[in-house]
């Protein structure tokens, strides 16, 4: 975790709260936004961060950010298709 005055980020690896993984399906949706030598940093869909930060309700300002990105409009179905995936995958976790 990196906090700052302005931000702060959370990396996890494979698995946020031991609830949501990073599927297949949330990597093709992620967008490359920069690009170093070797290293290349994406970022999730507004639907795939939306469900991260589901897992994470009790961190502050998640509630907030959360109704943000719903009012920037979601596409619900990605969500409900991604969360069946999940749990219909859940045992090979």
């Amino acid at each position: 975790m990196l906090v700052s005055k302005d931000f702060r980020i959370d990396l996890f690896h494979k698995v946020v709260c031991k609830k949501l993984y990073l599927s297949d399906k949330m990597a093709e949706r992620a967008e490359e936004i920069e690009e170093f030598g070797n290293l290349r940093i994406f970022v999730c869909s507004k639907e795939d961060i939306l469900l991260f930060k589901s897992m994470t309700l009790d961190r502050p300002g998640d509630k907030e950010d959360s109704l943000r990105l719903i009012q920037q409009g979601i596409n619900w179905k990605i969500i409900l298709d991604e969360l069946l995936s999940q749990i219909k995958n859940s045992n090979d976790q």
